[in-house]
């Protein structure tokens, strides 16, 4: 009878140094892809600097609360490439403003950012015409009245397609 044998291979040390290198090749090629998507996308960024942002926070909480206290309530819409504000006051009459401005943007990055200055549309409306692709937005609405801002709001809408 004879005996095979099988050819077994011995671990080396090159074999270690092969596992050590492919081990930690895969931790800095995973390391340099998130690095660069990180780098390279939405930094999560709401203000430039949120120090000198929270020296302003009671002031701009007493401005909103004061806006709340008119009692304006507001519409806002997109339909078919136009958007559209109706802003009443408590009593429902129409606010009349010297100018309305939105600012248009998608929440997540600022490569679609776009000011509109809405225009008195029908009685109670402000209109502008503008083309938004799908997804989700958000408008920042401001109204001016003698140069001065008398009332802001922030809504998040969904454009389907």
């Amino acid at each position: 009878m004879s005996q095979e044998t099988t050819g077994s291979r011995e671990f080396t040390g090159y074999h270690m140094i092969g596992v050590i290198s492919l081990f930690f090749g895969v931790i800095v090629a995973v390391n340099l892809t998130l690095a660069f998507f990180a780098a390279n996308s939405w930094t999560g960024l709401v203000v430039e600097n949120s120090y000198i942002a929270s020296q302003f926070f009671d002031d701009d909480k007493r401005v909103r609360e004061q806006q709340l206290a008119l009692g304006w309530q507001s519409d806002f819409r997109y339909e078919q490439g136009v958007v559209t504000l109706d802003l009443v006051d408590v009593n429902g009459a129409v606010v009349r403003a010297d100018k309305i401005e939105v600012k248009l943007g998608r929440p997540v990055h600022e490569t679609d950012d776009v000011l509109l200055t809405l225009s008195q549309g029908l009685e109670t409306s402000y209109t502008a015409e503008i083309d938004l692709g799908a997804g989700v937005w958000q408008a920042d609405m401001t109204a001016y009245l003698a140069g001065q801002v008398i009332w802001t709001n922030p809504v998040r809408f969904v454009v389907e397609q």
